[in-house]
């Protein structure tokens, strides 16, 4: 890649860019050329080896590319073929906003096409996907379903044409399919899964069986929030029938007998979590109810295992953490069932985040880093208040206060984009200020100490009571719950003050 283009990359998002990465085109060339080697650019992309600690520094060049060549064509259909790419790019950098304009405009310009064609048909079907899983992605179910109905017509009329359009109709079918079952039509679902299967059967060849056991696996976990288990095991009796014609030694393979444990696991997980429902407050002595309980827990413990083998840190970094957040929250649940223990469970999953934030950067992997804080954070706060029954002196409880003090401080710092509180966590913002409010006044030891956690409790309350009022006129989700908070925070703060106050007179 040339020096002077790595420079301007490099200022622009502080990335690191490899000698081995494919050479954006010249501008410089004819439209047509450019359009060509553009193409072309984006298809070589797609093979190169991504360093999972720097996810999106290719994605930033392409983004990039596509940014500055859409200003030198001219053919609306081209610009359209290039802003579908550039919106694919800006999702997948977590840029969803911008991700959305671009496929808006993409959308429009290639909306004109009449016909089957075989450079732009395929890219009109993509952009079509493409905001229908955007949509979705972002709990939008009904205009992903507008996009997607598009998307299957134009399929069903083409498919015929070749082989791209008819795994491109699978696709979308595909897609639908879990946009419907998210939508409480699981009879639609289910009817979509049926084309799967018939798919399968038609095409016939062991790459295609591959393909499509993964879209129905991952489908099967819209049936799993559905509380739909004898489909879902029904998904499962169908891997089972036919993974044994596959390699073993394929790396795909192993990925797919990784996702079948999975979905085992979150199954046996999502009884559990039943249960807990069923039995808000469990009485220790039904062991009939537990025996129950430990054989999932078991189950799901053992599939988790199994599936870690691999997913690993190395190479799947987002994978291998939502797993590990599933273990600790099967942890959280089976501690509900299990009283002499549940300490002990409890501490078990602070330890599983705790260790797995000291494995992940927060510049790469915000998000990630932010979910786990908080639940982090509530882990060794369940720990403390299980512990305080049976260990009066407070002050021994101090090694659990204060990592879960830490965890919810790094929450919120990882709640800030560009200096601004996102509104998407505002509530949960609000929530952990509450949490670190109410443990800033169990620290305990001499005065000076306790002086000085309940200042940092009054500054807690008091951000609290803030963050609320300014976001109580905006359209949060969450926006009573925020308003219980800050009410509940207007009132310790006003007893803390007192009672500091009461302290400095007595002192």
């Amino acid at each position: 890649m040339p020096k002077e283009s790595k420079r301007l990359i490099r200022e622009s998002y502080d990335i690191q860019i490899s000698d081995d990465w494919p050479t954006p085109p010249s501008l410089e060339l004819t439209d047509e050329s450019l359009f060509t080697s553009g193409l072309a650019f984006y298809e070589q992309c797609q093979d190169v080896q991504i360093d999972p600690k720097r996810p999106f520094d290719l994605r930033y060049i392409l983004r990039d590319f596509f940014t500055e060549a859409i200003d030198k064509l001219i053919d609306k259909h081209q610009i359209g073929v290039f802003r579908t790419l550039k919106g694919i790019m800006c999702m997948d950098t977590e840029d969803n906003y911008e991700a959305v304009r671009q496929l808006d405009l993409a959308h429009d310009a290639l909306e004109s096409l009449d016909g089957y064609d075989d450079v732009f048909m395929p890219y009109k079907l993509l952009c079509l996907q493409t905001m229908g899983r955007l949509h979705f992605s972002r709990g939008e179910h009904e205009r992903a379903l507008i996009y997607l109905e598009v998307a299957e017509e134009m399929g069903k009329e083409y498919e015929s044409v070749n082989s791209k359009m008819h795994q491109s109709h699978t696709l979308t079918l595909y897609y639908l399919a879990q946009c419907l079952a998210a939508s409480d039509d699981a009879r639609t679902a289910a009817m979509l899964l049926d084309v799967l299967k018939r798919q399968k059967k038609e095409e016939g060849s062991d790459l295609d069986v591959k393909e499509w056991l993964f879209k129905v696996l991952e489908l099967s976990q819209y049936f799993l929030s559905e509380k739909d288990y004898e489909a879902h095991e029904q998904i499962l009796d169908m891997i089972k029938e036919n993974y044994n014609v596959l390699d073993i030694m394929e790396e795909s393979t192993r990925q797919l007998l990784a996702n079948y444990n999975l979905c085992i696991a979150r199954q046996h997980a999502a009884q559990i979590e039943d249960l807990m429902n069923e039995y808000p407050e469990f009485d220790s002595n039904n062991t009939e109810v537990f025996d129950i309980v430990k054989e999932h827990f078991t189950f799901a413990n053992d599939s988790y295992q199994k599936a870690l083998e691999f997913y690993i840190l190395d190479g799947f970094v987002t994978d291998h953490c939502n797993i590990k957040r599933d273990i600790a929250q099967l942890y959280h649940q089976y501690a509900h069932f299990y009283e002499k223990r549940r300490a002990l469970y409890y501490m078990r999953r602070a330890d599983v985040l705790h260790k797995l934030l000291g494995e992940i950067t927060r510049e790469h992997y915000l998000e990630l880093n932010r979910v786990m804080h908080y639940e982090a954070g509530e882990a060794y706060s369940l720990v403390f208040y299980e512990r305080i029954k049976t260990v009066p002196d407070r002050s021994r409880l101090a090694v659990v206060i204060k990592p879960a003090l830490n965890h919810f401080k790094q929450f919120r710092e990882c709640c800030f984009i560009r200096d601004t509180l996102s509104e998407e966590y505002s509530a949960l913002y609000v929530t952990s200020l509450i949490h670190s409010g109410k443990l800033h006044l169990e620290l305990e030891g001499d005065l000076t100490v306790v002086i000085k956690g309940h200042k940092e409790a009054v500054k807690c309350f008091e951000e609290a009571v803030d963050v609320y009022e300014r976001q109580k006129d905006k359209d949060i989700d969450d926006i009573e719950s925020m308003k219980e908070h800050s009410e509940f925070a207007a009132k310790m703060k006003e007893l803390i003050v007192e009672k500091l106050s009461l302290i400095g007179k007595n002192q």
